[in-house]
């Protein structure tokens, strides 16, 4: 997904993001299901994950997931959004 034209990454952009996913990403196998965007079930496993990991955010641009708002206390976010909110630390 990160390689679609849309996004404007080039290869090592893709390859230093997905190592910085990785760092800092904690696995997470949820114990439960949910069925909540009946329109994609695939977004639903999203959910299962943000839920199960004790997420505070879910930033996507998944139309789908962006009309939930929130699921507990998960905010779901566009990209631009959270990055208005959160903008990052330059140091």
């Amino acid at each position: 997904m990160l390689s679609y034209p849309k996004f404007g990454f080039n290869r090592p952009q893709i390859d230093e993001f997905i190592a910085l996913i990785v760092e800092n990403a904690a696995m997470v196998e949820p114990d439960f299901t949910l069925d909540i965007v009946s329109a994609d079930p695939s977004d639903n496993r999203i959910l299962e994950c943000a839920a199960a990991g004790g997420c505070r955010y879910i930033v996507t641009g998944d139309t789908h997931l962006l009309k939930l708002g929130t699921l507990q206390d998960i905010q779901i976010l566009a990209p631009d959004t959270f990055f208005a909110l959160y903008p990052a630390d330059p140091s």
